[in-house]
Order: C-alpha cells, then structure tokens, then sequence
C-alpha cells in the first residue's frame, strides 16, 4: 500500500490487479472508499505498482473523490456519488497548481 498527500487530503492506495486500484481518500476525519480505479487504457510507461503509478492514480482518485460536492449535486447526479460531507471535505482540502492539476506528494507537507 502506498501513502500519498495533496494538501489536506491523505490517499492510501493499492495496486490490487495490474491497472486496478483500490483505496481510500481522508480529509478532515471524512473517508471516501474506492475500488475499480483503472489505470489509463493506454497505460503507464512505467510497472502498475511503481511510485509514479500511485502518483498518478492518486491524483485521479482526489479528482473522482471530489467531484459530486455539495455545489455540483443535481438532478442528474448519479445513485454512485460519492457521501456529500466526504467529497466535500477533500474538496475543500485537495490542493492544485495553476492549471487545476491536483498536487499529490509523497511526503506529508
């Protein structure tokens, strides 16, 4: 299991088949679950349990993880959303640069 950071936010991840991952996303004592996280259909130029594919699959997790927050719920917001007070806590604790690309770390801070 990998442990990755963006902001607030804390992924733990895991590469449970090639191209599958399975984890979680906590912020603010909130926890979204995830599993069936795939990888690119192109895939990584690089092994599916390197440091750089938890990276990456870590930035798409906070990017699902955040998405159906208390602002962007309607009626067409599927039965799957995610808990609103968990996407809304990473929502409000995931950090990202200039080009809205969220910030994942492998070091806290």
């Amino acid at each position: 299991m990998a442990i990755r950071y963006c902001g607030g936010c804390v992924i733990r991840i895991k590469c449970h088949d090639a191209g599958d991952y399975r984890g979680s996303v906590t912020a603010d004592g909130k926890t979204w679950h995830f599993d069936g996280l795939k990888a690119p259909l192109c895939g990584f130029p690089f092994a599916s349990d390197s440091p750089e594919a938890y990276d990456q699959m870590a930035e798409s997790a906070i990017g699902f993880g955040s998405y159906y927050t208390t602002d962007n719920r309607g009626d067409e917001t599927p039965e799957w959303a995610n808990p609103v007070d968990a996407i809304d806590a990473i929502s409000d604790n995931a950090v990202s640069d200039d080009q809205g690309t969220y910030i994942i770390t492998r070091k806290k801070g």
